[in-house]
């Protein structure tokens, strides 16, 4: 696999999604990706399934707005969401407890996410 850029995270998501840590959860995220590789992403998750396109949703639950370098840090387990929060590294707005929830919808061990180098 080639190393992880923004393009190949968003196409992996749906893959490592946790379908049955997803129960009941209806939610569109929008990724605001800034830097080199950004972009605009929304992330669906609707009974029980995850899709990710590019752009940008004109009503999401959740946006987390990131440079495309810390995002790849949290997804490929180098950041911590918490810290990277407190240290002003990933801003969300909108529903925070589907924030609180999202690392436990992904599975962020596949080794496929681990693909990136700093």
């Amino acid at each position: 696999m080639d190393e992880l850029n923004v393009q190949t995270l968003m196409t992996l998501l749906p893959q490592v999604f946790l379908p049955e840590q997803a129960r009941g959860i209806a939610a569109v995220i929008n990724f605001d990706l800034a830097g080199d590789g950004g972009g605009e992403w929304t992330v669906t998750i609707r009974n029980q399934s995850c899709t990710a396109v590019a752009g940008k949703s004109v009503s999401p639950d959740l946006s987390l707005a990131a440079k495309a370098h810390d995002i790849l840090e949290i997804f490929s387990g180098r950041l911590d969401p918490t810290r990277a929060l407190l240290f002003g590294k990933l801003r969300m707005t909108g529903d925070m407890r589907l924030a609180m929830r999202l690392a436990e919808l992904f599975d962020t061990h596949d080794p496929r996410l681990r693909q990136w180098k700093k």
